[in-house]
């Protein structure tokens, strides 16, 4: 487990667990990415089998939130500038986070 701005989350650290991310899960919980280095396209999220829609909110490597979205199943999403982490949230908790500001992350 880590802490995210203050939210208990847990680290997708295996390729499985960064390919399937919350797919099919009826609970959804907070989920975190690390991909180790700012990208655009490493940092694509799909909520393809997502029962329910999500936030995602991108954070850079310098912990500064790049972008929060409200995401809907069967959809691919990107962020519009470089990010390192991702973050995968029950939908509107994605309220916490404000683009621009940093937060502490806790791995």
């Amino acid at each position: 487990m880590a802490r995210v701005g203050g939210i208990s989350v847990e680290i997708a650290d295996s390729l499985f667990e960064k390919v399937s991310g919350l797919m099919m899960r009826k609970s959804i919980k907070p989920l975190l990415f690390d991909f180790k280095r700012d990208s655009t396209m490493l940092c694509s999220i799909h909520t393809f089998f997502m029962l329910k829609p999500i936030d995602i909110v991108y954070i850079n490597s310098k912990n500064e939130v790049v972008q929060v979205i409200k995401a809907k199943p069967w959809r691919i999403y990107y962020p519009r500038k470089k990010s390192r982490y991702v973050l995968e949230l029950p939908a509107g908790m994605g309220r916490k986070f404000t683009a621009g500001k940093k937060i502490k992350i806790n791995t």
